[in-house]
C-alpha cells in the first residue's frame, strides 16, 4: 500500500477507484490523511465474508472524480473498529448503522446510540449476518429509547408519531420546547426497515433492476441510476453520450418533481393549503 500519498492507495478496482485491506488500528489515520486531501466519507458499510466479518470505508473526492476504499477484516467474535465519528459528522450515524445490522461495535463512538435497531428486536440478533436465522419473538427487548429529558420552567414535550395521517413513512419526533421556541428535536425513523440488502444478495443485476427502482418511491431515477452505474463500474462497461444524457435528463426531471412536492407540503404546514394545491397541479 502506498501511504506517502493518501489519494491513492491500494489497487485499480474500478473507474478513478482503489481499494486496500488494512488493520483496524491503520484506519484512523489513513481517514484523517485523505479528509485531509480533501476526499469525504461517502459510505461506511458491514459485510459478512462467512469466516470474518469486514468494515468497508468508501472516500469520495472530485475534480477529479476519485474513489478510494478501505477493508478492514474483523474477528467475528469480537468485531470491533475505531470511530471515525470525530473525524467525519457523516461517518458517525453509518457506524451506527453498521453496528445495528452487523454487531460490528465503532469503540469510541461519541454517540452510541442505536440507529436501525429498534427496541422489539432481539438483543443479539443482528440480520444481515449470514447466520442469524429468523428472528426470536419481538419484544421489549432492549427497553425504553433513551430521549434526552430538558428541564426547566414552562417547559414540556410534544411526541409526534411515529403514525402519520399523510402518506410518509412513520417516524418518531419529540419535541421539548418551551413557549413556541423548540429547544430540542429528536427524530426516530427507520420503523420500517425492510432488509433490502438480504433481497439483493444472490441476484444477477438483470433480476435486481427492479428491486432498485422500488427502495424509494421518491427517487426511483436516482437509486436506479446508482445501481446501474455500479454494475457498470464493475463489469468495466462505458455508456454512450447519449444514454448518459438521457439518465441527466430524468434525474433533473425526478428532482424538480420532488422539490415542488416539498414546497408545496411547506405551504400545507403553514396552513397555504390553496398553494399546496397548485403545486401538486406543477409537479403532475
Amino acid at each position: 500500500m502506498n501511504t506517502t500519498d493518501p489519494t491513492t492507495p491500494g489497487i485499480e478496482v474500478g473507474h478513478r477507484r482503489t481499494a486496500t485491506t488494512i488493520s483496524s488500528g491503520e484506519l484512523p489515520e489513513l481517514a484523517r490523511k485523505l479528509l485531509v486531501s480533501g476526499f469525504r466519507v461517502a459510505l461506511v458499510a458491514g459485510h459478512d465474508d462467512g469466516h470474518q466479518l469486514r468494515a468497508v470505508y468508501v472516500f469520495t473526492a472530485a475534480d477529479p472524480d476519485r474513489r478510494v476504499e478501505l477493508r478492514v477484516p474483523l474477528d467475528r467474535s469480537d468485531p470491533q473498529v475505531p470511530t471515525l465519528a470525530r473525524q467525519s459528522f457523516g461517518a458517525g450515524r453509518l457506524e451506527r448503522e453498521m453496528r445495528d445490522l452487523f454487531g460490528i461495535v465503532p469503540t469510541g463512538h461519541p454517540l452510541p446510540r442505536r440507529l436501525v435497531r429498534h427496541f422489539h428486536w432481539p438483543k443479539g440478533w443482528y440480520p444481515m449476518l449470514m447466520d442469524a436465522g429468523d428472528p426470536s419473538q419481538f419484544g421489549y427487548v432492549d427497553g425504553p429509547y433513551p430521549f434526552r429529558t430538558v428541564e426547566g420552567d414552562g417547559v414540556y414535550e410534544i411526541p409526534v408519531g411515529p403514525v402519520h395521517a399523510g402518506m410518509i413513512e412513520p417516524g418518531h419526533f419529540r419535541f421539548s420546547v418551551v413557549g413556541e421556541t423548540i429547544l430540542n428535536l429528536k427524530a426516530r425513523l427507520w420503523f420500517v426497515h425492510k432488509g433490502l440488502e438480504k433481497l439483493f444478495q444472490g441476484r444477477t443485476p438483470e433480476q435486481t433492476i427492479e428491486l432498485a427502482e422500488r427502495v424509494s418511491g421518491d427517487t426511483a431515477v436516482g437509486h436506479t441510476h446508482a445501481f446501474c452505474m455500479a454494475v457498470e463500474d464493475a463489469r468495466g462497461l462505458v455508456l454512450p453520450e447519449n444514454a448518459q444524457r438521457i439518465r441527466a435528463v430524468l434525474l433533473e426531471l425526478e428532482r424538480l418533481y420532488n422539490h415542488v412536492t416539498d414546497i408545496g407540503a411547506l405551504c400545507n404546514d403553514v396552513a397555504h393549503g390553496i398553494l399546496n394545491s397548485h403545486a401538486q397541479r406543477v409537479r403532475e
